[in-house]
């Protein structure tokens, strides 16, 4: 039996003309390095950057005990600690004190340490693949429906429009919670302001939602990529790309992330790994070089000027690919041209 292998993929340092990444930069420099090798692979739809630390899951053992990578660099990485459960790790958050871990199996645990955790019984068994905190308020993404909690101890499930959808996320953008959800490429984008009512807001295949000083960006699949700079109008914007397929059928982002030089998004054209970089406030997507080794991407996060990928391999290993920094770098002062009413590029908070 083939073992899945997890990889992730760090990028490196970027360099600037005139506020405007040159041919060569950041997003093109991405280096694989070896974590872990585990007798059953992680899919690493959880990949998280969480109070100035990457966290990767790792692959679950035969002691039902899933193992989360830490790191702070993306390049040295060890078990940050250990969750008994026996279901792939699907989504890591943190808010208001309370570090929450989702998983496939549609179970949940909290810690205030990360070390301790506490199982939190949902009382559903769909897989939960996001969590955001807003306003007093937990949202997590699971199949077809949110469940909203105030305490992480009582959890109430709230059905979205597009309830057949497996696959999505949420986040907290400001005033309201913003989630996707895929199905077939016919997913919805919806808001809502506490949780529980949710509006209709955008139709299209998007999975995977990021936001950074207001500004949002949706990827998913058949290559979507919509931008929206206030949750309710969502505007499309093309991917570039050397694919004979101008459609982008089988093109699959899955991840999306900001940085201090612009955004990133990650997936895969069936078997071959894609990563795409915009660095006009998301108004053109360009193609970027991808190691050798790479794996589809399922996961990313960026922040401390590196971002970490990571995906699935059937080879017997678990690498990671990381970055060497591009926030180590001066600061853009001219920022490149952008569409009317779209927000400027934007910046991450400095890790604590």
């Amino acid at each position: 039996m083939h073992r899945t292998v997890s990889s992730i993929i760090v990028a490196s340092a970027l360099v600037f003309g005139a506020g405007i990444a040159k041919a060569a930069d950041a997003f093109d420099s991405w280096t694989v390095t070896p974590i872990v090798q585990g007798p059953y692979g992680a899919a690493q739809y959880g990949i998280a950057y969480l109070n100035g630390r990457f966290f990767v899951p790792g692959a679950a053992t035969t002691s039902n005990a899933a193992s989360v990578y830490g790191s702070t660099d993306g390049a040295t990485w060890s078990v940050a600690t250990n969750i008994t459960n026996g279901s792939a790790l699907t989504a890591l958050a943190y808010g208001n004190g309370m570090y929450f871990a989702g998983f496939a199996n549609g179970l949940a645990y909290t810690s205030t340490d990360f070390q301790t955790w506490t199982y939190r019984n949902t009382h559903q068994n769909m897989s939960i693949t996001g969590a955001a905190y807003g306003n007093g308020m937990w949202v997590m993404k699971r199949t077809g429906s949110v469940l909203v909690s105030t305490d992480l101890v009582t959890f109430t499930p709230v059905s979205l429009h597009n309830g057949v959808a497996s696959i999505g996320s949420v986040i907290f953008a400001g005033k309201l919670f913003v989630a996707a959800s895929d199905a077939s490429g016919a997913g919805n984008i919806e808001t809502s302001p506490d949780g529980v009512t949710w509006t209709i807001r955008y139709t299209g295949g998007v999975t995977s939602l990021a936001e950074s000083n207001g500004f949002m960006v949706g990827v998913g699949s058949r290559g979507t990529v919509v931008v929206s700079s206030d949750g309710i109008t969502w505007t499309q914007r093309p991917l570039s790309s050397p694919d004979p397929n101008p459609n982008f059928v089988n093109t699959w982002l899955r991840a999306v992330a900001p940085t201090t030089a612009g955004w990133v998004a990650v997936g895969g054209n069936m078997q071959t790994p894609l990563i795409y970089a915009s660095t006009d406030g998301g108004r053109s997507w360009v193609p970027r070089a991808v190691p050798a080794d790479s794996p589809v991407f399922l996961g990313l996060a960026c922040g401390a000027g590196r971002c970490v990928a990571g995906g699935s391999r059937i080879d017997g290993k678990m690498v990671v690919d990381a970055s060497a920094g591009y926030a180590k770098l001066p600061t853009i002062t001219t920022p490149p041209p952008r569409a009317p009413g779209m927000a400027p590029n934007v910046s991450l908070p400095k890790a604590p």
